[in-house]
């Protein structure tokens, strides 16, 4: 389903925006425009943002960067907030996380 009332070129473009921008510049899309994106993407817009995201730090975290690089990456105001999202997300602080990645 594309969306409500909404063609796939607002879909798309909405959701490049929420892959280059931080979330204080998507979150004035108007509500008609969150309900397509959540059926679009199968998630509301935030939390759409977020898992691509944490997503990124994973990848960063991967490739051998530090807690404190991803964060800032990734647009988290400091390390410990990437690392209380990514210990939500991946049930284990990024450090050890990557680590572990690392050793396997």
């Amino acid at each position: 389903m594309v969306g409500v009332g909404l063609g796939l070129g607002v879909i798309v473009a909405v959701g490049v925006a929420l892959l280059v921008s931080d979330s204080q510049k998507w979150t004035s899309v108007r509500r008609s425009e969150r309900v397509a994106l959540k059926h679009a993407f199968g998630a509301a817009p935030i939390s759409y943002h977020r898992a691509l995201r944490l997503k990124r730090a994973a990848m960063l975290l991967a490739d051998g960067s530090s807690v404190a690089e991803a964060a800032e990456a990734t647009g988290y105001s400091d390390p410990v907030a990437l690392s209380h999202a990514f210990r939500r997300k991946y049930g284990a602080p990024p450090h050890l996380w990557a680590r572990q990645l690392r050793a396997s």
